[in-house]
């Protein structure tokens, strides 16, 4: 993991070198986005691996109410607002509404290079990391 991490660094230190531009506002707020992302997986992990949150209704996933809340309010809560029912959905949710979102930002940025949008590729992977790994490796330790 180490190693994947570095070459990212570096991947990422290469874009920073190549192109300064990669921090215009359109920029800062896909890599924002992204770390949101990164840390609502990590959460979702900690939730999966660890269940942090043992004695708690909505954040552990091994809690019988967990199912309860799905089947209680009926299809429209378990089939579209599943979110609503626990942390585990919750944290799906955001991870991958987050992701999208990040996208229809950048496909709104107007520069279209590949070496910029490679490069921002990158630092948005990297940004996702360290969220992960700040609430999954630090905070949920």
């Amino acid at each position: 993991m180490k190693k994947s991490f570095l070459l990212f660094l570096c991947l990422s230190l290469f874009a920073i070198a190549a192109k300064p531009q990669l921090f215009n506002k359109n920029a800062i707020i896909t890599y924002s986005i992204c770390f949101v992302a990164g840390a609502s997986d990590g959460v979702n992990d900690a939730i999966v691996a660890h269940d942090p949150f043992p004695n708690s209704e909505f954040w552990s996933l091994y809690s019988k109410d967990s199912y309860e809340n799905k089947e209680k309010y009926g299809w429209l809560r378990r089939e579209v607002f599943t979110f609503t029912t626990d942390g585990y959905h919750l944290t799906k949710f955001v991870t991958y509404t987050s992701y999208t979102v990040a996208v229809g930002v950048t496909i709104g940025d107007k520069n279209r290079n590949w070496k910029y949008i490679l490069g921002k590729a990158a630092l948005s992977f990297a940004a996702s990391k360290l969220g992960h790994t700040l609430t999954y490796s630090v905070l949920f330790k």
